[in-house]
């Protein structure tokens, strides 16, 4: 059984990859994405984005 559960979600996020793809991203392309469709961004909220989507990353990978 695939551990990975993959959307076919297209066009309704800002981002949107499979789990596998969202590891191998780089956070600050993540970053770049989200960055184009927000309304106003600061330094701070990218920082965060940044610093979150590395985590969530690191979780991933070892949950794999």
């Amino acid at each position: 059984m695939n551990k990975y559960t993959f959307s076919t979600q297209k066009g309704k996020a800002y981002y949107c990859n499979s789990i596998p793809g969202f590891i191998r991203d780089t956070s600050s392309s993540i970053v770049g994405q989200l960055v184009q469709h927000s309304f106003e961004i600061n330094k701070e909220q990218s920082d965060a984005w940044d610093n979150q989507i590395q985590e969530l990353q690191k979780r991933l990978d070892a949950c794999g």
